[in-house]
């Protein structure tokens, strides 16, 4: 999506300053100045960006466009009240005509989502699509929000319809595709029109998806995850094939490919598996030595978890052990597999209770269980 925002910024600004150097009789300056902030912001230099398109906005205060690109750039920048300051002035300065209206308030509305801000996001998404009702765009943001805020009925919805106005959107098919996964949780033994299941919709629309973005791991991850729910193995060998090479490539980078846990649905062996882990570990160590030092230098040895000969092992699921987790689908007879002897385990669910039989699986091998 980031790649698709700053292909957009770039366009529009590029037919803004191609318009306001002809309108402003200094073709050649305006043009140099404007094709320099926008490399700049390309490239990351963000703060020789802004300088430009600071410059630009005096030869040209009307451009609407020119404050859209500084509150591009502001956003880049993690300033958020800032990036909403212009694309405020952007909105004072079109004074509610401008075709591309729409698109401000869309932009705001990242801004907000970004900063944490969802009621005001929501509220930014939902005017820029009263200005613009076809434009697909907006109903992915708002689909993605909706998504990460657990709303997965408004997801559903507007992934949908952003699938009905650009049927050729890798975005809208992906973010329809992860709904219905969602959905199967929500409405267990639902589906939607034309499916036995949601888990057969997600793996038509994510199959679409691969379609439009055939290179796109993230997508066929998710959907190896739902063709494994309704054991449709039809592309196994295909799928597990690209899987595979998806993380040579990302071991080659030295970084992991997939989460841990979800690489058990991937075919992969217990050797790549254990590749898989090893950079996202080496981060994830290395990221807490500030810690470790600190916690050295400043606080007493820990009392250790060894009491009378037996080690109290935690584990920790922010998705409450749901039996839409990996770890419940895959793990769930693991934890009553512990020696008692050696080993007394303490379940830790991070998310309320969704009555599943997985769940209850989990709970049931447990010394102690804590609903967090």
């Amino acid at each position: 999506r980031g790649a698709g925002v700053l292909w957009l910024l770039c366009l529009a600004c590029a037919v803004s300053i191609g318009h306001a150097a002809k309108k402003k009789g200094k073709g050649d300056d305006f043009q140099v100045i404007g094709n320099k902030a926008m490399t700049d912001f390309q490239q990351g230099r963000l703060d020789d960006a802004l300088i430009g398109f600071r410059k630009l906005q005096q030869l040209d205060p009307k451009n609407m466009e020119l404050w859209i690109a500084t509150g591009q750039v502001m956003m880049q920048k993690g300033d958020y009240e800032a990036s909403l300051a212009e694309y405020q002035e952007a909105l004072t300065i079109s004074e509610g005509k401008h075709a591309r209206l729409w698109e401000v308030f869309a932009k705001m509305g990242e801004v907000l989502q970004t900063a944490g801000d969802g009621g005001q996001a929501v509220k930014a998404y939902d005017h820029a699509i009263e200005l613009a009702p076809t434009q697909a765009s907006t109903y992915i943001l708002r689909g993605n929000l909706y998504q990460q805020s657990d709303n997965y009925r408004n997801a559903l919805a507007d992934f949908t319809k952003a699938s009905e106005l650009d049927p050729s959107s890798s975005n809208a098919w992906s973010g329809l595709g992860v709904a219905y996964m969602y959905m199967e949780h929500v409405e267990p033994g639902g589906a939607p029109p034309g499916f036995g299941s949601y888990d057969e919709g997600a793996i038509y629309a994510l199959r679409k998806t691969m379609k439009f973005s055939p290179g796109n791991m993230q997508v066929l991850s998710n959907l190896v995850m739902a063709e494994n729910r309704v054991c449709d193995w039809s592309m196994r060998a295909k799928h597990q094939k690209q899987l595979k090479k998806a993380l040579r490539d990302s071991v080659a980078a030295k970084r992991n490919f997939a989460p841990p846990f979800h690489a058990f649905e991937f075919g992969y062996s217990p050797k790549e598996i254990k590749a898989n882990s090893k950079y996202l570990a080496l981060q994830l160590w290395n990221g807490a030595e500030k810690d470790r030092v600190d916690a050295e230098q400043s606080a007493p040895p820990p009392t250790s978890l060894m009491e009378g000969g037996v080690l109290t092992v935690a584990y920790v699921n922010g998705a409450g052990f749901h039996n839409g987790t990996t770890t419940s689908r895959c793990l769930q007879s693991m934890f009553g597999m512990h020696d008692r002897s050696k080993v007394r385990v303490v379940g830790i669910a991070g998310s309320n209770d969704d009555k599943s039989a997985e769940r209850a699986k989990i709970k049931l091998g447990c010394d102690v269980w804590v609903d967090a």
